[in-house]
């Protein structure tokens, strides 16, 4: 976190495509599963899906990348490979549902290291069988 937009660009290669968004942030995309949050020319944060952002035949068009094939793992040891159960046996309480209900236990998030990681999860019954299907985090 924290590079500049130049640093990046340089480090990642050029992004399949570039959205500014209304709050004022720049998101960089790459591939059909990543993308790069900026705010005043500096990285704050990243999201990745397991399926890709955009559905349907845009997806066809869109040239592949070395993004799309990358599994990744947060400092805790969470994965894109875990269920819900196991995220929970690693965060414990530190899980909250969104918004603070139960009933939302598709769409969690904890807090660590000054970012705000947000995990949605597929629907799977048992729920606790949930694959996490997309992860957001950006610095509080």
């Amino acid at each position: 976190m924290g590079a500049s937009k130049e640093r990046f660009i340089r480090r990642c290669g050029r992004p399949t495509g570039e959205l500014q968004l209304a709050n004022g942030e720049l998101l960089l995309i790459y591939g059909v599963k990543h993308a790069f949050f900026f705010r005043d020319d500096r990285l704050v944060g990243v999201c990745v899906w397991t399926s890709p952002i955009l559905l349907g035949p845009i997806n066809w068009v869109l040239a592949p990348s070395r993004f799309d094939e990358v599994s990744w793992r947060l400092s805790n040891g969470i994965t894109n490979y875990m269920t819900l159960k196991d995220v929970k046996a690693i965060l414990k309480e530190r899980l909250v549902p969104y918004g603070g209900s139960p009933d939302h236990w598709d769409r969690q998030y904890f807090r660590e290291n000054g970012m705000r990681v947000e995990l949605q999860f597929g629907i799977c019954f048992p729920k606790e069988e949930s694959p996490v299907a997309a992860i957001l985090a950006k610095a509080e």
